[in-house]
């Protein structure tokens, strides 16, 4: 029981010292990435409001780079759609791996 206890004190450290900071820099990156996926497929919609708000502003230009960035930002949410999923994996992964730890050790092959 005792070696259980030290056990969950080191993972918990090691947790927060060096794993936190580096998880906490990735969801960033994978909220930043979703933001701009969102921004650019919403972009007609917003170059439409801006067209109808300030009507002297329009540009057939804006529609064609509206549409361009709706392009790019499907692609975007695409893949950050498996990179979400690859994250998610990861993240579970390396929950099981600190439960085999705390249970008794990880067995090798």
């Amino acid at each position: 029981m005792f070696r259980v206890i030290w056990t969950v004190i080191g993972i918990v450290f090691v947790n927060l010292v060096f794993v936190l900071g580096p998880f906490l820099g990735l969801l960033g990156l994978l909220g930043a990435g979703w933001i701009c996926g969102i921004a650019g497929i919403l972009s007609p919609l917003i170059m439409f409001v801006s067209a109808i708000a300030i009507p002297g502003t329009f540009e057939w230009f804006d529609v064609f780079v509206s549409i361009e960035f709706c392009g790019i930002g499907l692609f975007i949410s695409i893949g950050m759609y498996y990179a979400t999923k690859g994250v998610k994996k990861g993240f579970l992964r390396y929950l099981e791996y600190n439960a085999a730890i705390v249970k008794g050790g990880i067995k090798r092959d």
